[in-house]
């Protein structure tokens, strides 16, 4: 993608035109997608029920989606005119999947009648970055006494959807159409040419080669003796082009399986070695971490130059300020690489002017960044959208402590205007009212989020009546990311010897934290508001905000306390994790997006704020629940965010049916977890990594991290459990790093 040039703001008339688009109050209103099978390779990813299908049917958010439209809707296999049964299905390596089916009973086309389970069904599928495709092997084997003959219908239907359509946040066009060319023998091709332009392919091909297609696919004879087997294989190609001719080449549409198999699970290979890796003794913690490494790399996305986590698979796979940013410091211990990406590609997006359209500022940082049909043709704001209040204080945060684990201040002199610029929004237009706290203002009818931090669904902030707060909203955690990203911008300016920089951000740090802790406190339940409203008025809601506020270490040490044992109690802490919203107030509802449900990344951030309180104990708590809920969901996946219910309700988590797996957040969550657990800090700019009253997650008794980076060395440590303690042990140091051990 071009680098980003602002587009003109649109017209009042045109603002008021376009229709309420991000006044969501859940991602999606599609079906429930918990347990579809997920694959991803780059920016090409594909959803499929358990059975491996899509349905030919409406309202489901399955397919195969590539730069923000899902160009496959619908593709079904049957036998005899009957779908097959599933057995198993797994996607553990990410970017395959394999399925195991059978058949239902039915009548051969001898007329003869086949019994239910005669045919095993082998189905794999592999995804290929590199030629936009989709590969299927599909192999059937009769376990039949006698010969049997059958007919294999495959049908696809291409519908190349925006995301936003998808997800019901934008009605389909009327006149749109989508051309299908049959091309007997060889394949069929569905072309569809978008508002903005652009033409979008998709060719199938079959092999063996089928007598002709239909309308709908095309229909494969197959004749099978006792324990012979045969395979159909599938290639779906995909195209972005400015003509409605495809150029795909005709050699990709057949490659060799295993070698891509190969060279993909090799990029996987890679990606491990270049981690930060850890080895314990608990199998089950060892196998939580490899799945988020996994997870981490399955996500890795692009858009042009700049790489980054994109957020969420399916509604979020795309940079977000928010979401990039907080996996990036989530995993900074593991690999700082894609780190320096993130943050160029961040800056390079940063707001440049004043856009009512894109609620874009000069030093804000983006939302989210969209480059399908609806955001090419203008009809969302996404080119980037710039809705959000913390992007821009957690971007300083990462830029300070990327700066702590890597000592790169090559970057740093990259992207000092960017700084500055993040910090003169916070002072200027962060602040709409004048109050001294970074707050945004709902402005619904211009198509914008009506929330605009982490808890950005449109029903999110709520007063313990249930009620709507006025804007402008000052939320709880956001002044907590304000006051980190000032004293550590400060702490970094002193080390490079900045010190009327790092003076200037203290003194603003400092008076904020007094300002905070008088005015977002409330007496009569101590607590910490979830937000200020209008003219200073108080949102009372217990929610899980205030475990931000800790992390960002904004609360005065009596507070904290107070806040810690509200977030521990029992409408709050569910067994699980610690709910977004108490159980106890009116709006709160388990199965709601952010109003009561469980999300694994806000809970890893209260327990490294309780650890930076020393409340060890309350954090082992929320790691523990958080594990035993991990290892519940399917291949140890933590999910976007899970049902409130408490344990004593359920024994397993509940799903949420739409939310994103694999998620960033969620794969970020144990990575940073176990740092929090083991106290680990890094101080590259000086040299120093600092282990402090380290602990290890429950049921390990050692850890061992090797290849750990700050700056250009490198150590190997040992967290061994000895008397009740646990015993630090440096193994090996290649270059110049001295580690602080404090019990």
């Amino acid at each position: 993608m071009e680098k980003h040039e602002p587009s003109q703001s649109l017209g009042e008339k045109e603002l008021a035109r376009k229709s309420e688009v991000l006044m969501r109050e859940k991602p999606s209103q599609v079906s429930n997608i918990s347990e579809a099978v997920v694959i991803k390779e780059g920016n090409l990813f594909f959803l499929t029920a358990a059975d491996g299908q899509v349905p030919l049917t409406e309202n489901h958010g399955l397919g195969l989606y590539h730069h923000d439209c899902r160009y496959l809707n619908g593709y079904e296999l049957k036998i005899a005119g009957q779908f097959p049964l599933p057995l198993v299905n797994s996607a553990e390596y990410c970017f395959e999947a394999d399925l195991a089916l059978t058949n239902d009973e039915f009548i051969s086309n001898e007329g003869i009648t086949i019994p239910r389970e005669a045919l095993g069904i082998k189905w794999n599928r592999i995804l290929s970055n590199e030629n936009y495709a989709l590969y299927d092997e599909i192999v059937f084997e009769n376990f039949f006494s006698e010969e049997i003959s059958f007919t294999v219908s495959l049908s696809f239907r291409c519908g190349f959807d925006d995301v936003f359509v998808v997800r019901g946040l934008l009605n389909e066009e009327p006149d749109k159409v989508v051309q299908i060319d049959e091309c007997k023998k060889e394949g069929m091709r569905f072309v569809y040419q978008g508002k903005d332009n652009i033409f979008r392919h998709l060719v199938v091909k079959l092999k063996p080669e089928p007598k002709e297609f239909n309308e709908s696919g095309a229909n494969i004879s197959m004749k099978l003796s006792p324990r012979e087997s045969n395979k159909i294989f599938v290639s779906m190609i995909l195209e972005e082009s400015k003509d409605a001719q495809n150029n795909i080449p005709e050699g990709i549409f057949w490659p060799d399986a295993q070698k891509l198999k190969d060279m993909t699970r090799n990029s996987y290979r890679e990606w491990f070695k270049a981690q930060a890796n850890i080895e314990s003794d608990n199998s089950q913690l060892n196998t939580l971490l490899n799945r988020s490494l996994d997870d981490l790399h399955l996500l890795r996305s692009h858009i042009g130059e700049h790489y980054f986590f994109s957020a969420g698979v399916p509604w979020f796979a795309t940079l977000f300020g928010r979401d990039s940013v907080i996996v990036t410091l989530q995993t900074l211990m593991f690999n700082s690489r894609i780190a320096t990406k993130t943050l160029r590609g961040l800056a390079d997006y940063q707001g440049r002017q004043i856009d009512q359209w894109r609620d874009e500022e000069p030093g804000k940082i983006l939302h989210e960044l969209r480059v399908g049909e609806m955001a090419r043709s203008h009809e969302i704001p996404h080119t980037p959208y710039y809705g959000s209040i913390d992007s821009t204080p957690l971007f300083l945060i990462l830029v300070a402590e990327y700066l702590n684990w890597t000592g790169d201040l090559k970057l740093y002199e990259e992207l000092k205007e960017n700084i500055e610029a993040a910090l003169h929004w916070i002072d200027i237009f962060g602040d709409t009212d004048g109050d001294g706290y970074t707050d945004y203002k709902s402005q619904s009818h211009q198509k914008r989020l009506i929330n605009q931090g982490w808890k950005d669904s449109g029903n999110a902030i709520v007063h313990s009546d249930g009620s709507s707060p006025q804007s402008p909203i000052a939320l709880v955690e956001v002044q907590a990311y304000v006051y980190l990203a000032k004293i550590k911008l400060a702490e970094v300016y002193r080390k490079i010897r900045e010190n009327d920089k790092a003076q200037k951000l203290e003194k603003e740090a400092l008076n904020l934290r007094q300002r905070f802790n008088r005015d977002f406190w409330m007496e009569n339940k101590d607590f910490f508001v979830l937000a200020l409203e209008k003219n200073g008025g108080k949102v009372e809601s217990i929610s899980s905000n205030p475990g931000h506020a800790l992390w960002g270490e904004i609360v005065d040490p009596q507070k904290a306390v107070l806040t810690m044992k509200r977030l521990m109690s029992e409408d709050m802490d569910s067994g699980w994790g610690i709910r977004t919203l108490s159980n106890l107030e009116k709006a709160y509802n388990p199965i709601s997006y952010h109003l009561g449900s469980i999300w694994p990344h806000d809970n890893a951030i209260i327990a490294a704020g309780f650890r930076k309180y020393g409340f060890d104990e309350a954090a082992r708590k929320i790691y523990q629940d958080i594990f035993d809920a991990a290892i519940r969901f399917k291949h140890s996946r933590l999910p976007e965010l899970f049902g409130g219910y408490s344990r004593q309700e359920f024994s397993e988590p509940v799903r949420y049916p739409v939310a994103c797996h694999p998620q960033a957040w969620g794969a970020g969550t144990t990575p940073y977890m176990i740092q929090t657990m083991l106290g680990i800090q890094a101080n590259a700019l000086e040299k120093k990594l600092k282990i402090t009253r380290p602990m290890l997650p429950p049921m390990t008794e050692y850890m061992v991290i090797k290849n750990l980076m700050v700056g250009t060395a490198k150590a190997n440590i040992c967290f061994q459990k000895k008397d009740k303690k646990v015993e630090v042990k440096v193994l090996n140091i290649e270059g110049e790093v001295d580690v602080d051990i404090s019990y």
